[in-house]
């Protein structure tokens, strides 16, 4: 196609070239002829390399448009698959948030459990060491008793 056009410009070229020799040595008429030639030509075969040369243009469009298509075609693909892997994850994400929630939801139970069960011993502690103070407080005046009997006892020996 691109090699007819430019054989056809130099053939024009040449008749140029020629129509220039023709008119330097006078010869007007033979001039006239051939550039009538030379143009009807040019024209004629211009015409049809340009309808050649669009409907080249005209292929090439529709050949890059089916391209563009399927390009697109590929693209809406991969988007597709990448979108439904996306909501896959998320949804599997979604899934160990609410196992982790629930895990954590039965520790914090078991914290407030643990927590109750700290304060009922604290609790027991103190009444323990209550009764611990309680009970060395008796124990003492029970010592200091029986040292009082003992030397109340010593009094009446005979």
């Amino acid at each position: 196609m691109y090699d007819q056009l430019k054989t056809t410009f130099a053939a024009y070229r040449a008749g140029i070239s020629q129509s220039f020799s023709l008119a330097e040595q006078g010869r007007r008429d033979e001039l006239t002829k051939l550039l009538l030639i030379d143009m009807k030509t040019v024209v004629d075969g211009s015409g049809k390399q340009l309808n050649d040369l669009a409907d080249l243009f005209a292929k090439q469009v529709a050949a890059e448009s089916q391209k563009s298509e399927a390009h697109y075609e590929a693209s809406r693909m991969i988007v597709s698959e990448a979108l439904q892997t996306i909501t896959e994850s998320v949804h599997q994400i979604h899934e160990r948030n609410l196992v982790i929630a629930s895990a954590a939801e039965e520790q914090a139970q078991v914290a407030r459990e643990v927590d109750r069960n700290l304060v009922n011993i604290r609790d027991l502690s103190v009444r323990s060491a209550a009764g611990a103070d309680q009970t060395s407080a008796s124990s003492h005046e029970l010592s200091q008793l029986a040292n009082s009997l003992r030397t109340m006892v010593q009094r009446f020996q005979v």
